[in-house]
């Protein structure tokens, strides 16, 4: 941990235990950045910010400083939301977006967000001094996304103040996982989620306006029932049915507008003849000859006959994830160093790199 020093002493400026005051009036989205930059939280440069303000939580968006790692995103979220909540104690929970970006091939650009939530219970308890400091941050965790789309969907799912706050919290999360709004956890997709979804809105709506709370527990307890119900037949179902349990949650990811990962994509079925080499994806040398001609940076020299068939598979998948729009620019230096261990015969490397690339690809289990 990079700043696991310099950070217990910046706690140390702070108070030991949080004075939740209640004179402070509630905060702004406009007023968040100045607060950030005034904290001098954030490196020079990293500091500047946007916000979003959503009933008991505030979400912000920042560039990450790439000198920095897990552990000090964590740091800065919680030294950045004990800022924020001393200015409006009825906030409850602070959502960091770390945002890292890069242009790509197309002229485009690839967005990360890596965000780490902030919660009031997690401020306090890393401010007391009265909790193992490694071990806190190590209970908290880190979410990837890689769309600015996805993002958008995040800041819009917030529960909000009101009656059961935890309870809701906590279902709230769990539908968010299933509906693949989390990617790095795309394998819990629940197919059925949406029904959910909107049952989850409607409760968030009637703590929003009010409604007696005896009537929102009830409507939690049906959903909450319901929603396990739903989880142990999906899984009864992906035991006994895997491929068509996969096939599901890919239409699932499709129709809603989000990336399959490359380990969830269906295997394109072989003809005659075949590029061989890699299990469980093969395409025909047609199809490959085709590709070559739109993307001959994919292309392996074929005059160089170590691991070709192996070549020719990443090349291939490549190719697939250009058509596809998905191919990252970092998977097509990884294609380039490859071939360049093969021009020199550094065979070592060269299957170094392409177990690497595959893995990456989703061509060979992890």
């Amino acid at each position: 941990m990079k700043r696991a020093t310099q950070s217990v002493a910046s706690i140390a400026l702070f108070t030991g235990l949080l004075m939740w005051c209640p004179a402070h009036a509630a905060i702004t989205a406009a007023e968040v950045p100045k607060l950030v930059k005034s904290a001098h939280i954030l490196a020079k440069g990293y500091d500047g910010c946007t916000s979003v303000v959503k009933g008991d939580q505030v979400h912000i968006t920042l560039l990450r400083n790439p000198k920095e790692d897990e552990s000090d995103l964590k740091i800065n979220s919680i030294l950045i939301g004990k800022t924020i909540m001393d200015k409006d104690p009825a906030i409850n929970i602070v959502r960091v977006n770390f945002l890292e970006q890069a242009r790509n091939q197309a002229g485009t650009l690839d967005q990360k967000y890596t965000f780490v939530d902030a919660s009031k219970a997690i401020v306090r308890s890393y401010a007391s001094g009265q909790v193992d400091k490694d071990a806190l941050l190590a209970s908290m965790s880190l979410h990837v996304y890689t769309n600015a789309a996805t993002m958008r969907s995040v800041v819009e799912k917030s529960v909000g103040m009101g009656p059961l706050y935890g309870w809701r919290q906590t279902l709230q999360s769990q539908l968010f996982v299933a509906s693949g709004g989390d990617e790095t956890e795309q394998n819990q997709i629940l197919p059925s989620v949406d029904q959910f979804a909107s049952r989850m809105k409607y409760v968030n709506e009637m703590a929003h306006t009010n409604k007696p709370e005896a009537d929102i527990r009830a409507q939690l307890t049906l959903l909450e029932k319901d929603l396990k119900t739903a989880i142990a037949s999906w899984h009864a179902f992906e035991k006994g049915n895997p491929s068509k349990a996969m096939a599901l949650q890919v239409k699932y990811l499709q129709d809603h507008r989000i990336a399959v990962p490359a380990n969830m994509r269906p295997t394109v079925a072989a003809s005659t003849p075949q590029i061989h080499g890699v299990p469980h994806v093969t395409a025909s040398t047609a199809q490959f000859s085709q590709w070559s001609l739109k993307y001959p940076q994919f292309t392996p020299d074929a005059s160089i006959k170590t691991d070709l068939a192996r070549r020719q598979k990443v090349g291939l998948q490549l190719m697939r994830l250009a058509e596809e729009g998905r191919q990252s620019s970092q998977s097509a230096r990884e294609f380039l160093d490859v071939e360049s261990a093969a021009r020199v015969s550094d065979k070592v490397a060269l299957n170094v790199r392409l177990r690497a690339l595959e893995r990456s690809l989703g061509l060979i289990p992890f």
